[in-house]
């Protein structure tokens, strides 16, 4: 009956998307201390009853308090939305906005844009009010597993979620594959070079070398099937509607470009996109940080073997550790992020 008990529950449990890893924590921290209460009892016929009781609350309540699965292919993560998409639907969507004609904008979220978000509500609504958010980092996507994890106890919270993010920190490390909840990492590194790649559409590139024609040779030579629309620096745009915005505007939307991508760095690139979203009328525009450097060979990405095991600030904290701009990066990224992700789990469970 016992075996039979916790076999239903733990198909409940796989069945509404339990993390079962942090199931069977919660479970066993609870039918330990009911055990060890028993053992005080004076007969095993009270000893029995209480045990049973232990690996109903422990097994069963999480189930209990397990939210659904969210069916709309997104998440939220600190109230920005997260599409939980493949590089494959990502493109395809890519391909539904070209052909609707209309302008739309999209965000490669990481940790960072997070951060900024909870002190910059502009950059926060732009997020929020976006048409399709990608995760970047792999933060985020570690993030999105850590929130499936639900607690009914209001004592053991801290130590449930602690446990929950360790573990969670070294799936990351080691099985970067193993997430479920976002299916892959989409990085505007990556997803700008596939976009380049295929040649299928015509692409504004804004940002790169203050040479634009050297960006546009070194384009051509990497990307032998590129269509380019434009190449521009954009180095004296504002994102605030100054003269010199307006006639960057003017000049790429006269280029009848399918996509837009504008390499200023959050949150500039966002505002830039947001502001002109209407005037410049393209139907993709998405802000890509330094991919554009990348694709030209101006920064090198972290090698792949950084890439692959999601330390790729690891690369860049070693190859850049005198530069504080770049160390307080890394801390709101490494440090800051997951501790705000924590705290937020904490409010979630109710004494």
């Amino acid at each position: 009956m016992l075996s039979l008990l916790k076999k239903t529950l733990h198909d409940a449990a796989d069945t509404d998307g339990l993390n079962t890893d942090i199931f069977r924590l919660g479970g066993g921290l609870t039918v330990l201390g009911i055990s060890v209460a028993a053992l005080f009892s004076d007969t095993w016929t009270e000893a029995i009853p209480m045990l049973y009781l232990g690996i109903i609350l422990g097994i069963g309540l999480p189930i209990i308090k397990e939210q659904p699965q969210n069916n709309d292919r997104q998440i939220k993560i600190l109230d920005i939305p997260i599409w939980t998409i493949s590089q494959k639907q990502f493109l395809q969507k890519i391909s539904q906005f070209i052909e609707s004609k209309k302008p739309h904008q999209i965000c490669t979220i990481n940790a960072e844009f997070i951060i900024e978000s909870q002190k910059n509500l502009s950059f926060k609504n732009i997020l929020i009010n976006s048409d399709l958010n990608t995760a970047d980092g792999s933060g985020i996507i570690a993030a999105a597993e850590y929130q499936k994890t639900r607690t009914f106890y209001f004592l053991l919270s801290t130590f449930y979620y602690l446990v929950s993010g360790l573990i969670i920190g070294f799936r990351l490390l080691l099985a970067p594959k193993s997430f479920e909840t976002i299916p892959e990492r989409l990085t505007g590194a990556d997803l700008t070079q596939k976009l380049c790649q295929d040649g299928n559409y015509k692409i504004f590139f804004l940002g790169g070398l203050k040479d634009s024609e050297e960006t546009k040779q070194n384009l051509i030579d990497k990307f032998p099937d590129l269509q380019i629309a434009g190449v521009e620096y954009g180095g004296k745009i504002l994102a605030d509607g100054s003269p010199e915005d307006q006639k960057q505007v003017g000049r790429i939307s006269l280029s009848k470009a399918d996509i837009l991508l504008v390499g200023f760095g959050a949150p500039k690139q966002e505002l830039f996109i947001h502001k002109f979203k209407s005037e410049l009328n393209i139907p993709v525009m998405i802000g890509v940080g330094g991919s554009i450097d990348f694709l030209i060979g101006a920064q090198k990405r972290a090698p792949k073997i950084f890439q692959i095991f999601s330390v790729e600030w690891l690369w860049r904290l070693l190859t850049n550790f005198f530069d504080q701009s770049r160390r307080q990066r890394i801390y709101n990224a490494v440090i800051k992020f997951p501790w705000l992700i924590f705290k937020n789990s904490l409010k979630k469970v109710q004494p």
